[in-house]
C-alpha cells in the first residue's frame, strides 16, 4: 500500500489543479516508528494546535457542527474555522468530511487520513450563501507508517485558481512537515 498513490479517501481529480505533497522520516526501529505514528496522528487530529507550526494563518479553530468552538480531537462532521494572518475579520470554513484509521498488520503498515472541503459557516442555513463553495474541491491529509518509515502527505483535488480551496503549497507543506517534527 502506498498512500501517495492510492489512499481511498483521496477523491478523483476531475477539474482544476491537483496537488500532491509529501514529507517523510525514517525511525531507527519499527517500535520507534509506531510510537512516532501515534504522536503524529495526535498532532493531526489536534486542529487547535495547527497554528503553532504554521505562520500563514493566525488561527485554526475546531468547531462542532453548529460552529461552537471545541477543545478535543477532530471528529467527522466537525468544522475548522481559519483566520488568515492579514488581520481582517473574514474567516474561511472547512468541513471535515471523513476521518479514517486503518491498520494492515500483515504488511506492517497503518494510516490515518482526514478529508476536508471548503464550506459555508455551519450555522448559515440560507443556500444563497453557499454559492461560492465548489463541492468538488477537497484536501486529504494522510499519515502513513510503513515499517520504519513515516510519511505525511497532502492531496489537493479539483482546485480552481482563484477559487475555494486554492491555498499555496507552502501552507500545506508547512502543515504536513509539522506532523513529523520529533525531538
Amino acid at each position: 500500500m502506498n498512500a501517495i498513490n492510492d489512499h481511498y479517501l483521496v477523491p478523483e481529480q476531475m477539474q482544476g489543479t491537483e496537488k500532491n505533497l509529501q514529507s517523510y522520516i525514517t525511525a531507527l526501529t519499527v517500535e520507534d516508528a509506531e510510537d512516532m505514528f501515534v504522536e503524529a496522528k495526535d498532532r493531526m487530529l489536534d486542529i487547535n494546535s495547527w497554528k503553532k507550526e504554521n505562520s500563514f494563518f493566525s488561527a485554526f479553530v475546531l468547531t462542532d457542527a453548529h460552529g461552537k468552538e471545541v477543545h478535543r480531537h477532530a471528529h467527522t462532521g466537525d468544522f475548522i474555522r481559519i483566520a488568515n494572518s492579514s488581520g481582517n475579520s473574514l474567516y474561511h470554513w472547512i468541513h471535515i468530511d471523513a476521518i479514517e484509521y486503518d491498520d494492515y498488520p500483515d504488511i506492517n503498515t497503518e494510516t490515518i487520513a482526514i478529508r476536508i472541503h471548503p464550506s459555508k459557516e455551519p450555522h448559515i442555513k440560507d443556500e444563497d450563501e453557499a454559492y461560492l463553495i465548489n463541492s468538488a474541491v477537497s484536501s486529504t491529509i494522510v499519515i502513513e507508517r510503513l515499517e520504519r518509515r513515516l510519511s505525511s502527505l497532502y492531496h489537493g483535488r479539483n482546485e480552481i485558481i482563484g477559487g475555494t480551496g486554492n491555498q499555496s503549497d507552502a501552507v500545506w507543506q508547512s502543515l504536513i512537515n509539522s506532523f513529523l517534527m520529533f525531538e
